[in-house]
């Protein structure tokens, strides 16, 4: 597993002058040469896109043109390509999700088109009515779900399917189809332009580069016009900042071999300094002296085939993971050091490979004592103890609240919270089961606050968090379909065990692994309620009670046994908790 070691802030202040000129310098012209390579890549600059003669873009031409040593030209290009492919991949995901949009749309066009046609037709015949053809109490004619009656000399239409509805005169609902013909139209319209729209956007993906704006293109937009007071103020320093914004942070690579894991960062683990190599080469002077034969000694000055490095060294602790980086240090294992500029200081942070006892035989993934499942939800973590028999021995839920944070505030609670459920595992010394991502389904609900919570990244950064922190104390992490667990929770375990629906959920997610074969899962016996059919069809229509009914119905004789289908059930059982609410009818002690 990569991680990353970080340093204690290094302030201008206190560190000498001339270090804090080479640091900037460093991140100048690696920056420079960053962007210049970066759009030799996506541009063509100089060299034909089409050229055979392999890459767009060499060391020697970044060497030549910002005088800088052949080390950081190779990292400046690397990163560029880096750049580069990235955008590629976002650009084809772009592309995909514009496909996807106009396919939905397109078969939303035909069906509105299907039933334009459908009610201009029905329009047509009502047209052609004549009323006194027909007696009171004749049906004219159907066209499903609506059926066309005379009644008190007067045309009326109901639906079929609909037996509580009242009756519609046959002007009102001719109104109604028109209005409905209209709406529909202007939505295929509208439909239709966003479908031209996106199709030039897919078109002017593929024909033009994908270019990044480095320093943030929403700061480079928000940059001041001339129309502002103090402009030329106002301006400079908005340049000030989108260079500092531009060249605020550069990747030294490393290389896994040389000493201390970096060809230009060495590490003194004992003074705690950092010796950064110089971004210039210097000549190879070297004296040489040639004596004579009369006794004279001639000293000459040689320069050598290779380049001189020069170095300057940089006070750095590193509190955070420090004997781990010394260790990567002392094995000469691959640490890349990214160096930032915050304005008043400087910090940098040290990446390398680190395994947490990662053997096999380490790695506790024991089912005999049992396993802890959990349930992710946007506001907690509901836990279950289970034991191997499918028992549930203790739960527990894990609050957190991710309203208003940003994305790196949020990632801190949710790692405060995954530390906790890791605790909780240690302590039961079980393996964790969790749900797996590609099956949980994120439906769009009438709360936009909710809407923001429920994506898909909000689960992928749970998912991936628990995963690390498990890793990291060499727990093994599995992973269940969660279908229908939450409905199963609710029916069998909430009332009976006093949990929440949440914590049911998670005693079910548990269960089903523990219980699943490998060509069948499996699922909970709802004694009773399996004479109603399937889990889905039972679970979509008690959907029509409210979690809180089951605690109530736990204590109130109302059977499924005496009824003959669940929506008499459901009836009962609404009408019982009325009853209740009203004090007729106490609970039972």
């Amino acid at each position: 597993m990569i991680v990353g070691a970080f340093s204690e802030r290094l302030y201008k202040d206190e560190l000498e002058p001339e270090i804090v000129e080479k640091l900037h310098q460093l991140l100048r012209e690696c920056n420079n040469a960053k962007h210049y390579a970066y759009s030799v890549l996506v541009r063509g600059k100089n060299v034909a896109i089409d050229s055979e003669c392999g890459d767009m873009i060499n060391t020697t031409t970044i060497r030549n043109r910002y005088s800088m040593n052949t080390y950081y030209a190779n990292m400046a290009i690397r990163s560029a390509k880096a750049a580069r492919n990235s955008n590629v991949k976002l650009k084809e995901s772009q592309i995909e999700d514009l496909q996807q949009q106009i396919e939905k749309r397109e078969f939303k066009i035909t069906k509105n088109t299907e039933s334009i046609k459908h009610k201009t037709e029905l329009l047509d015949k009502i047209k052609q009515i004549k009323k006194n053809k027909w007696k009171n109490g004749q049906t004219l004619f159907c066209d499903f779900p609506y059926q066309f009656v005379k009644q008190n000399d007067n045309i009326v239409v109901y639906a079929v399917n609909k037996k509580n509805e009242e009756l519609v005169g046959l002007h009102a609902f001719e109104c109604k189809q028109r209005l409905m013909v209209k709406r529909l139209r202007n939505s295929n319209a509208k439909m239709k332009m966003t479908i031209n729209k996106n199709k030039t956007r897919i078109s002017k993906l593929e024909t033009t580069p994908y270019v990044s704006c480095f320093g943030g293109k929403k700061f480079f937009r928000n940059q001041p016009t001339h129309d502002s007071d103090d402009y030329d103020i106002l301006h400079e320093e908005w340049r000030e900042e989108w260079q500092r914004r531009r060249h605020s942070s550069f990747v030294i690579s490393g290389c896994s071999g040389h000493t201390d894991g970096n060809d230009c960062v060495h590490h003194n683990t004992e003074k705690k300094i950092l010796s950064i190599m110089d971004i210039k080469d210097y000549p190879n002077e070297k004296i040489q002296r040639i004596k004579h034969p009369d006794g004279t000694v001639e000293e000459r000055v040689i320069v050598g085939k290779y380049a001189a490095h020069h170095r300057f060294e940089v006070p750095c602790i590193f509190k955070y993971r420090e004997k781990e980086l010394f260790e990567a240090v002392k094995s000469k294992k691959d640490i890349a050091y990214e160096i930032k500029d915050f304005g008043d200081y400087f910090i940098i942070m040290a990446t390398f490979d680190m395994q947490f006892d990662s053997d096999e035989n380490r790695i506790n993934d024991a089912l005999d004592d049992g396993i802890v499942a959990t349930d992710l939800n946007v506001d907690c973590f509901a836990v279950a103890d289970i034991s191997a028999d499918g028992n549930l021995m203790g739960h527990k839920v894990i609050q957190f609240d991710l309203r208003k944070l940003t994305s790196n505030q949020s990632t801190k609670v949710l790692e405060r919270a995954a530390l906790e459920l890791v605790q909780f595992c240690k302590d039961k010394k079980k393996p964790l089961v969790l749900e797996e991502l590609k099956k949980i389904k994120f439906k769009n609900t009438g709360d936009a606050k909710r809407n923001n919570l429920l994506t898909q990244f909000a689960y992928t950064k749970m998912i991936s968090i628990i995963e690390r922190a498990m890793e990291k104390n060499c727990y093994q992490v599995f992973k269940v379909d969660p279908k229908y667990t939450s409905q199963q929770g609710k029916i069998k375990y909430m009332a009976r065990y006093g949990l929440s629906i949440h914590e049911s959920a998670a005693f079910c997610i548990g269960r089903k692994f523990l219980f699943s074969k490998e060509k069948e899962p499996y699922y909970e016996y709802l004694e009773d309620f399996s004479k109603y059919g399937k889990i889905a069809s039972v679970s979509k229509t008690l959907k029509g009670l409210r979690v809180k009914d089951f605690y109530i119905l736990h204590k109130l004789p109302v059977y499924q046994s005496e009824h003959k289908t669940i929506k008499k059930y459901i009836q009962a059982a609404k009408t019982a908790i009325e009853n209740q609410s009203k004090g007729s009818e106490p609970l039972p002690i």
